[in-house]
């Protein structure tokens, strides 16, 4: 384990054993969400297949700080400073250490800082003690000894090593409701490192590694949800998390300090760092509901018992000292604060015009973004499903996207304009099959489980943002399929016949047809209807004259369809041109 540097920056109220640090995410973890999750998303605003073009009349010069909060500004904020961009860097270190699910990180911090914590000073819990069934042999006082399995009465069960009566080395212990404990016994009590196998946080098979003294969690742990996605690292101290922990939440971003018995903040100081781990907002919760927050700029950070806390200065914003509340969107109201911008959307991003003609606004980059790195945020009116109600019908929006497995985010019609709503601007963000960004899930301290915008490839400032909706095609509207049949012709240059395969496809999978669009009239590709001029395509019932070998639609050539699969259909056919 590398070990992050001391800072000799000030220490900004954060005290050894607080319980005042952290922020909440639900224990879920990404369910291999596709970069462009959801239902749809976004309405009305599409580009053209081509890719996004950088825009030639964005200044590169930056050198003026934003004095306009409109979201429509290209005036670059202040920027980061040299020590927030260290702090960052650490962190960056930090997290690639934590977030591998098979690194030794516990077993290092607790080698390293064990020494350090003060001592366990409750007592074990009463072990069961009626045996129903024992497989295992016993020394001649009548004590267990030696390997044995055992069946208690309240429906636990050991296997492991006895000596003389008494616990001792490797054993597993599972109980009643399937928690399983993997770890050492020492005088009938785990002790060391163990590795506990739980439901936790409304999930089953969650992982915890952590430290135990005299069967008593005390020491470092981390827990690793079941989909191996690393969801905390801390420590316990006398059988209860305190003091301060890091825990990740959907789109990479982290919540660090105190937490209550649901793993959800509670109390003051918590931090919200965004996925850059740059920027960062402190507030108080209630478990889990940030009541007050307001973002502050990190200058250094010092170790409790070697997990980092990160210490701030207080930041002053253009419209004073701006204060956030969780502010979750329901199905009547998108947020009670609609002009209250997101300071990093403020940063990164701006809307004005697209490139794309009809398309209407599109989202702009105001700064350099990498690949992977969160653009934008994607909030909307929760619109839930009830599952089993047959009556249950959604009308067609272009903007609703899937959040989680019940609920989906759109944005009615009122919300679409920026006069309306700004707390986020995500859904300004324009369609492209060859796009620069894609959907993630976002946890956020403000708006809750929401989407989000992320680069799939570095974007330029000044350049368009585009994501590709991935509506269902066959209920797609008519100019979204219209652009996916261009795309496969002009982009991938699929042939018809592949285009038609990938047609079948579609059926087969999801049941529905698909239309075959025709090429352009002027394309190499359009074969015109010897009869009625129109495109003859790889899914149309056709035959060809034999003369002039043009192609004619069946229903344009006066021969029955049935007569194409029948037994004795004809061989050669002349259309009526030829015969004249």
């Amino acid at each position: 384990m590398s070990v992050l540097p001391e800072s000799n920056a000030k220490d900004d109220g954060f005290d050894d054993e607080s319980e005042s640090e952290y922020t909440y995410t639900d224990c879920s973890e990404s369910e291999d969400v596709s970069g462009d999750s959801g239902r749809g998303s976004l309405g009305g605003k599409s580009s053209d297949s081509s890719s996004a073009k950088v825009n030639k009349s964005f200044s590169d010069d930056f050198s003026m700080l934003a004095k306009d909060d409109s979201p429509y500004s290209t005036l670059k904020v202040e920027e980061f400073s040299e020590s927030e961009l260290e702090v960052s860097q650490s962190f960056a270190e930090w997290k690639k250490e934590i977030m591998d699910p098979i690194s030794n990180i516990v077993k290092e911090l607790q080698d390293q800082f064990g020494e350090e914590l003060p001592k366990c000073k409750v007592k074990a819990d009463k072990q069961p003690s009626n045996i129903v069934s024992l497989i295992g042999e016993r020394d001649e006082d009548g004590n267990i000894h030696g390997e044995a399995e055992i069946y208690y009465d309240n429906g636990d069960y050991f296997w492991g090593d006895f000596n003389h009566g008494v616990k001792e080395g490797q054993a597993s212990v599972v109980l009643k409701n399937g928690d399983n404990y993997m770890g050492v016994f020492k005088e009938n009590h785990l002790d060391g490192f163990v590795t506990e196998c739980i439901g936790f946080c409304d999930r089953d098979n969650v992982t915890r590694e952590v430290f135990y003294e005299h069967g008593v969690r005390h020491g470092y742990y981390r827990e690793i949800g079941p989909l191996k996605q690393v969801w905390a690292i801390g420590r316990f101290s006398n059988g209860k998390k305190i003091g301060t922990h890091w825990r990740w939440a959907e789109g990479n971003s982290f919540l660090v300090g105190a937490i209550d018995e649901q793993n959800k903040p509670h109390g003051d100081f918590n931090i919200y760092l965004y996925p850059d781990l740059t920027t960062a907002m402190v507030g108080h919760f209630d478990h889990g509901k940030m009541r007050t927050g307001h973002m502050v700029r990190l200058n250094s950070f010092r170790r409790e018992f070697g997990i980092p806390i990160p210490q701030y200065c207080e930041k002053s914003e253009t419209s004073g000292f701006q204060k956030y509340t969780f502010d979750q969107s329901t199905r009547y109201c998108i947020s009670k604060t609609p002009f209250l911008q997101d300071p990093y959307e403020k940063r990164h991003v701006y809307v004005k015009e697209s490139q794309i003609p009809f398309a209407g606004e599109g989202l702009w980059a105001k700064t350099d973004i990498k690949a992977g790195q969160l653009v934008a945020l994607f909030n909307g009116s929760r619109q839930r499903h009830v599952w089993g109600v047959m009556s249950q019908t959604l009308a067609w929006s272009d903007y609703r996207i899937s959040c989680e497995k019940d609920v989906d985010l759109d944005i009615e019609d009122k919300d679409i304009s920026l006069a309306n709503y700004r707390a986020t601007l995500g859904h300004k963000t324009c369609h492209s099959f060859n796009n620069n960004a894609g959907f993630w899930p976002l946890w956020h301290p403000r708006f809750g489980l929401i989407m989000s915008v992320v680069a799939n490839k570095e974007i330029s400032a000044g350049e368009e943002v585009f994501v590709s909706y991935n509506y269902m095609m066959a209920k797609s509207p008519d100019w979204y399929r219209e652009q996916w049949f261009e795309h496969m012709r002009e982009n991938l240059e699929w042939s018809e016949k592949q285009i038609y395969n990938w047609a079948l496809k579609e059926l087969r999978s999801s049941g529905l047809h698909v239309k075959m669009l025709p090429p352009n009239r002027n394309s190499d590709r359009f074969l015109a209807c010897g009869g009625c001029r129109d495109h003859v395509s790889q899914a149309d019932a056709s035959i060809s004259c034999s003369m002039c070998l043009s192609w004619h639609h069946i229903s344009c050539s006066g021969l029955e369809e049935d007569l194409l699969y029948r037994e004795d259909s004809i061989e050669e056919w002349i259309c009526s041109c030829c015969m004249a």
